[in-house]
């Protein structure tokens, strides 16, 4: 009957009185994976040429710009927050109902969009 130890190296299910056959078949099954792993990745390693229409290329130049302009846009517009405080302060903050509402609109819109990509 296999005894197991605290701080034992050896796995749970593998006796470590003997039972030796079975850790050597699971090195070797990791081995053999490996090694198949490294030759199929050495099959498609190397260059490929590959053609992108000019649509997919305008595409990608705009989703990088956008990118850039969000990367390059601060989390908070510390100059609007402050005018809004003043504003709050002086009394003189306007809601824009028709604001908010156009806002909820352009969500909903671009959440119906990106649920729906066959649309766009």
């Amino acid at each position: 009957m296999a005894t197991s130890r605290i701080g034992s190296n050896t796995p749970p299910g593998v006796s470590s009185t003997g039972d030796t056959g079975k850790a050597q078949t699971i090195a070797e099954d990791l081995s053999t994976k490996k090694a198949t792993n490294r030759a199929k990745k050495d099959q498609f390693s190397g260059n490929f040429d590959v053609d992108i229409s000019g649509k997919a290329k305008e595409k990608a130049q705009a989703m990088q710009k956008a990118f850039d302009i969000a990367k390059n846009t601060p989390d908070v517009r510390e100059e609007k927050v402050q005018r809004l405080k003043e504003q709050i302060q002086n009394g003189t903050y306007q809601i824009d109902s028709g604001n908010i509402a156009d806002g909820m609109m352009r969500e909903a819109v671009k959440e119906y969009l990106a649920e729906n990509p066959e649309i766009s």
